[in-house]
């Protein structure tokens, strides 16, 4: 059964994830959440450079992808530069019970290593110990949200 699955940002990284999403069976697209107006309302194939049509369109509304019940979030929306809003994103993302998988730096996970403003700003998950609720790299290892245990062999 193919995992549903939503991508947040089409940028650099996230072009490349979205043509995995489209292409691969192992994944059903259910939403694409795009930053710029010109994007919204494009195909998710289309964004991904790929001649087909998916029936997904892009949106800018975090909560209609939320709402479409994806299993996982593929998250490359642009953290640096944007740090509190994505980490208000993950914040409601996991607390809607969906896991994530990022892009992101560190810092989201860890903000005590950011500036005084981000401190202490981590879902609850995030402060609970390591065991599978709280993974980051760069090869886009998930999180987990709080209500989904950890599978088993994860650290």
């Amino acid at each position: 059964m193919a995992i549903r699955t939503a991508l947040i940002g089409t940028g650099n990284c996230g072009s490349l994830a979205l043509k995995q999403l489209v292409s691969d069976a192992r994944f059903d697209l259910t939403g694409v959440w795009v930053s710029s107006d010109a994007k919204v309302g494009k195909d998710a194939g289309e964004l991904a450079g790929l001649d087909v049509t998916t029936g997904v369109d892009a949106s800018d509304d975090l909560d209609a992808i939320i709402a479409a019940k994806p299993e996982c979030i593929v998250y490359c929306a642009m953290g640096d530069t944007r740090l509190p809003d994505a980490m208000a994103d993950v914040r409601k993302i996991l607390a809607a019970g969906v896991n994530v998988s990022k892009t992101l730096r560190e810092k989201v996970i860890r903000p005590s290593s950011s500036p005084g403003s981000t401190r202490g700003s981590r879902p609850t998950c995030c402060r609970l110990p390591w065991r599978g609720r709280v993974r980051a790299s760069s090869r886009c290892a998930p999180w987990r949200s709080p209500t989904t245990p950890p599978t088993t062999g994860q650290r």
